[in-house]
């Protein structure tokens, strides 16, 4: 079955948003249109991003009971590098996918690896074209406040490898799932020993750009005293509470935007206009892009 299959809902959220993002007009500092008739398709509802961020504490406990050390449970992105990151990715030609590729950093040896930060849990950033061609492998260090391409861009070697960390210790997660349901294989057929959790995320990009249109928009339309500054991107490692298309118990990722120098988290239904605004024609509520399984193509180390 193909990626782009209706069957294939894919989930992640950015709390009042889902994902955050820039184009490359914002970061070049031209001028864009501030009104706001859509609220973002990678929006969730505070609600149930907050279930579903619960819903990932035994999962949590399990991973972490297998690295002998507590597993992460977030990620935070500031918001200067994540936006120079994207917008440096909508200049590659033929740019129209962004993936969203879950991995475990190798030990702390290893070169590659941040201080303190071995076998944890991690995110790589993956622009692919529309045939899900890879245009490259990128990762955000911790605490890195620019995207410079040379250090973020990771070794194809480097990030299997990292991959091939991540399937091993979700190995430990699979007795959470229904093995009878094709939605936890990849491609969507039930094969022996193949059952798997959520090894990646696809979105369409565009669906990033609308996250920077929401950015500047909360920077510049509201009146002042109601106008929010965006910090940075807090990755939620999160889990489906509920039956959604299949799907129960899998692991998700949810992107939240943040905002004063304690990087709190902000949600959309507390932003100035919120109420008079409405989401996309055919909008769902956990539809925002395409887990893999049960797409095909999942990432193999």
């Amino acid at each position: 079955m193909k990626k782009n299959s209706p069957f294939y809902l894919v989930r992640c959220k950015l709390t009042g948003f889902l994902f955050i993002v820039v184009t490359f007009f914002n970061i070049a500092g031209y001028s864009q249109d501030t009104t706001m008739k859509y609220i973002p398709h990678m929006w969730v509802k505070r609600e149930l991003s907050d279930e579903m961020e619960h819903a990932f504490s035994p999962k949590h406990d399990t991973l972490s009971s297998h690295i002998n050390k507590q597993e992460t449970d977030s990620i935070f992105y500031d918001v200067r590098a994540f936006r120079q990151m994207l917008a440096y990715f909508n200049s590659l030609p033929g740019i129209a996918k962004f993936e969203v590729m879950i991995a475990s950093f190798s030990s702390e040896s290893s070169t590659s690896v941040p201080s303190n930060y071995g076998s944890l849990l991690t995110l790589i950033f993956v622009p692919t074209d529309l045939d899900f061609k890879v245009l490259g492998y990128f990762t955000l260090p911790p605490g890195a406040t620019a995207f410079d391409v040379g250090s973020c861009k990771l070794l194809p070697k480097v990030a299997k490898e990292w991959i091939a960390n991540y399937k091993k210790q979700i190995k430990f997660l699979v007795n959470e799932l229904d093995t009878t349901d094709r939605s936890n294989y990849p491609g969507g057929v039930i094969q022996t020993g193949q059952i798997s959790d959520t090894r990646s995320i696809s979105y369409p990009f565009s669906n990033l750009l609308e996250i920077d249109t929401e950015i500047n928009y909360q920077a510049t339309f509201p009146p002042p005293s109601h106008r929010i500054i965006t910090t940075g991107i807090k990755a939620f490692f999160s889990a489906y509470s509920f039956q959604a298309d299949g799907l129960a118990n899998r692991l998700l990722v949810q992107f939240e935007l943040t905002k004063d120098v304690n990087n709190k988290v902000y949600h959309l239904e507390d932003t100035y206009d919120f109420k008079h605004r409405h989401p996309y024609p055919k909008f769902t509520l956990y539809d925002n892009g395409q887990l893999c399984p049960p797409a095909s193509g999942c990432p193999n180390p």
